[in-house]
């Protein structure tokens, strides 16, 4: 009786033990997630992760294993603002545990675009992970879910509906690729923000923009290098561009298509009443050296109509090549939709730009021969002669980085695919 009472008494327990101990242990669990103390082992442990500063304001877990994190920083250079900043972040404790993938949740996150106090302009991670151990390499993919993201810049700021991030090993580098979709155009192709590591994860070797076939106001790009001239305020670009970042080298390297807008809109004055029409301007393997244009080539084309002097006068000065000359029998409106320049610089600064209207056969119009020329002052050369000491033949490509080599961009041009490269090498890092 004693016996059969007790066993009944020992199952009782047994079930009161079962039942309320996840209740208590998850109790515990809540609390302890609270502590000050536990959200600075988080705060050591993301850290770790990131191989940056973080902080976090509080730490809640809605499930086992997953804590949401309020206002997740991570802090930058010291002459940098931080590089991440995000309202509310959902991480899985097991992400940065899986050799072969991370996973990331985040909402309501800013990706910020500035210049620190040297004057050099960078573009700020949403997401940078590699393991605490610089000899561990990254895992071969690191990919993000992200939602409204807010890419602010000195002149303002861009909302995006949803995006995700994703890292890949090109082999040679790491390959960091952000794509958003634009909030206003949910239809048009996404803009895509690239950054290239080595495989330390720890050097910067190029940053790079596609902006997608909706486009991207130039006033957004004039936040990635400040060194891109206004053309307009409905001005839009399409295509690629990559920052090389090099505190004493810097370059840019540029492919894509400029939209114009009203050329009346962009010059005003006394032209205004009397231009009509847009016109497009396509870039490829334009370079920009610090704040100066290096060398490019590309087509002006007129979106209705034939070319003015106005457009390729326009161009020029948008490009900020000065000297503008011309033959006094180049007539007010050429009778050709495009323009294809090639233009370069060389190490005395002279200017040489070489535009050629007969696309068909690559020949000059001969009654309409285009010479630009800056100091020393009186030298007047024809284009072909001064191009081809400073610029490879056309036939000739541009060599192109070895990193990039799998972002090869294709550039819409009248219904056609374009292949557009970039130029150039990436100078070490420093």
């Amino acid at each position: 009786m004693n016996s059969s009472r007790f066993s009944q008494l020992f199952k009782a327990a047994i079930i009161w033990v079962l039942g309320i101990f996840p209740t208590g242990f998850a109790a515990i669990y809540v609390g302890w997630t609270q502590t000050p103390l536990h959200r600075r082992l988080v705060e050591a442990e993301l850290g770790n992760l990131v191989g940056r500063p973080v902080r976090i304001r509080s730490v809640a877990s809605p499930a086992p294993g997953r804590l949401r994190l309020e206002e997740l920083t991570i802090q930058g250079p010291a002459d940098a603002e931080p590089i991440f900043l995000a309202e509310s972040v959902l991480w899985t404790r097991k992400c940065h545990r899986e050799s072969t993938q991370h996973h990331f949740l985040a909402e309501n996150c800013t990706l910020k675009i500035g210049e620190n106090s040297a004057g050099t302009t960078f573009v700020n991670e949403l997401f940078f992970c590699r393991q605490a151990a610089p000899t561990q390499p990254l895992p071969k993919t690191i990919s993000a879910e992200v939602r409204q993201i807010r890419v602010q810049y000195p002149a303002g700021q861009v909302l995006f509906s949803a995006g995700k991030l994703e890292w890949q090993d090109a082999g040679t580098a790491l390959i960091g690729i952000l794509t958003l979709w634009r909030e206003e155009a949910r239809d048009q192709a996404p803009l895509e923000i690239r950054v290239v590591r080595d495989h330390s994860g720890q050097n910067l070797l190029a940053y790079g923009v596609h902006t997608g076939t909706g486009g991207l106001p130039v006033q957004l790009l004039k936040a990635f290098f400040a060194n891109l001239e206004p053309w307009g305020p409905k001005t839009t670009f399409e295509g690629y561009f990559w920052v090389v970042p090099d505190s004493k080298n810097p370059q840019t390297e540029l492919a894509g298509i400029f939209h114009i807008g009203d050329i009346a809109e962009i010059m005003g004055g006394i032209w205004a009443p009397f231009l009509q029409g847009k016109a497009q301007l396509l870039l490829r393997k334009a370079r920009l050296q610090g704040d100066k244009w290096q060398e490019g080539e590309g087509v002006l084309r007129a979106e209705v109509g034939n070319i003015s002097q106005v457009y390729v006068r326009h161009l020029w000065q948008s490009l900020g090549l000065q000297g503008w000359m011309a033959t006094a029998e180049m007539p007010e409106v050429l009778p050709v939709e495009e323009l294809a320049f090639r233009f370069a610089f060389d190490s005395s600064g002279v200017v040489a730009v070489g535009a050629c209207a007969d696309g068909v056969e690559g020949t000059l119009l001969r009654s309409s021969q285009i010479v630009l020329v800056t100091p020393p002052a009186g030298l007047r050369l024809s284009w072909p002669q001064l191009l081809a000491s400073i610029l490879p033949p056309t036939e000739t490509p541009l060599p192109s980085i070895p990193e990039l080599a799998p972002l090869v961009a294709r550039i819409p041009r009248d219904h056609e695919a374009t292949k557009v490269a970039s130029s150039g090498s990436i100078p070490p890092h420093r």
